[in-house]
């Protein structure tokens, strides 16, 4: 497949200090000079103004070139998150022409060429540059004419698809509507059939009802008079009855009459029993409480006769120390005067003898 080079479009750039970025620039004005030229960018293709994508209402204020989304005011909210609308770049169709241009959806988002060609394993449109890249993948690659070329063989391929499913669909409809004939008639059969029915019923029930309550009248007269003869009978034996009930009252009265006056006794007898029981306890108590202090007084008056003769002991044995303290400090006195003494004699014999 013959495909034409890309064409470029000369710039004026401002010349660089350094040489590399010069020999770039040569290379690239001669790939430039090419003849063959698909899109000349000068020539001002201003897009028509989309409709929103989001609402499919309004006509699109914006465009989004990293969503490709063409969006209105009201749903700018939607498409971005405010972080987001930060990081992608907006446009306006209010921008000037530049900004336009920019946003065709006809030309290639990154070398702004016409999208000449497509790619079957990147399933999108690219341009000429775009090919060179694809070919050295090994990208398949087909024109536009035979791409849409397989899309209408495809589409035809649907479109009998569905047109197989609408002529399946169109007889389902018309069993569909004579099995719902058929229905209707048969539900209007089995009403007609079940008021009948229910009329031959209603009628039946109304004679059965009739016989009923004139059978009830009859039963009712016959009732009447034998409850009233059987009333007068249970009268008289409740009268009998409440006789027995009141002569039967008497006599438990004075049973437990009787009763009452012999538990009074005992309870009576009971109760002195218990007081004696409590005097008697009380007197033992009083008793041992008072042999209790007894023997605390007499061993109060041991101990304290205990204690005064620990005390005397102890007088006199402080006594009998004292006194053998000045005893020995006597006999100490009386010592030191003998040697005293001694020592002074000695001396004086010394002197004489000298």
């Amino acid at each position: 497949m013959n495909i034409p080079k890309k064409s470029k479009k000369k710039k004026n750039r401002p010349k660089d200090k350094d040489e590399k970025p010069k020999r770039r620039m040569k290379k690239k004005k001669q790939k430039s000079q090419d003849p063959k030229r698909l899109i000349d960018l000068r020539i001002p293709i201003e897009p028509p103004i989309s409709q929103c994508q989001v609402c499919e209402e309004k006509k699109a204020d914006f465009y989004c070139k990293a969503c490709k989304v063409h969006y209105c005011q009201n749903c700018e909210s939607q498409v971005h998150t405010p972080f987001m609308k930060k990081m992608h770049q907006e446009f306006t169709f209010k921008e000037p022409y530049i900004h336009r241009r920019e946003i065709n959806p006809n030309l290639c988002d990154k070398h702004k060429e016409k999208l000449s060609l497509y790619c079957k394993d990147e399933n999108e449109l690219i341009c000429t540059e775009c090919y060179e890249t694809c070919r050295k993948n090994n990208h398949s690659i087909l024109g536009l004419n035979e791409y849409s070329n397989e899309i209408s063989e495809k589409i035809k391929i649907i479109l009998n698809k569905i047109e197989k499913k609408e002529t399946q669909n169109k007889e389902t409809i018309k069993q569909t509507l004579v099995n719902q004939n058929k229905l209707k008639q048969e539900t209007k059969e089995l009403v007609n059939y079940i008021e009948n029915e229910s009329n031959l019923l209603i009628q039946k029930i109304q004679n059965s009802k009739i016989n009923y309550l004139k059978m009830l009248k009859k039963v009712e007269i016959i009732s009447n008079t034998n409850f009233t003869k059987i009333l007068n009978e249970k009268e008289k034996k409740q009268k009998k009855l409440n006789q027995k009930k009141s002569q039967i009252k008497k006599l438990k009265k004075l049973k437990k009459d009787e009763k009452k006056i012999k538990l009074i006794q005992e309870s009576k007898e009971i109760i002195e029993e218990k007081e004696e029981k409590k005097e008697k306890e009380e007197k033992e108590e009083k008793e041992e409480k008072e042999e209790k202090e007894e023997k605390k007084e007499k061993e109060e008056k041991e101990e304290k006769k205990e204690k005064k003769e620990k005390e005397e002991k102890k007088e006199k044995e402080e006594k009998e120390e004292k006194e053998e303290k000045e005893e020995e400090e006597k006999e100490e006195d009386l010592f030191e005067i003998l040697i005293k003494s001694l020592d002074f004699n000695d001396d004086q014999k010394l002197e004489e003898l000298n």
